[in-house]
């Protein structure tokens, strides 16, 4: 049996999400088999507060968007999920689609 090696990384503090800062992103990379293999992914959350990121609304969710580190490391997600907590602070959850930014 050939044994696996690989390490799997987490993120919390900033980041940019679609080209808007935001404060506090939380992310995680996970393994999951698939047959004879093992498949890397990733996700996690964003959150911002309403006043300083206008921009982003509704239509994020279900959308594309890009997911960049502040060491550089970048990577797509899925918004699968957006949340408006006392209609001042947006919380995102993110699915990765493709390589982790942390990677």
């Amino acid at each position: 049996m050939t044994q696996i090696s690989f390490d799997l990384h987490r993120y919390d503090g900033p980041a940019t999400v679609n080209g808007v800062q935001f404060a506090e992103v939380h992310l995680y990379e996970h393994a999951d088999s698939d047959g004879d293999g093992i498949v890397k992914g990733w996700e996690g959350t964003a959150e911002v507060a309403r006043s300083e990121a206008p921009s982003v609304s509704p239509d994020w969710a279900l959308a594309s968007v890009e997911v960049r580190l502040p060491e550089g490391g970048a990577g797509t997600a899925y918004v699968h999920g957006m949340t408006l907590t006392d209609g001042r602070y947006w919380k995102l959850d993110l699915s990765g689609a493709g390589p982790s930014p942390m990677a």
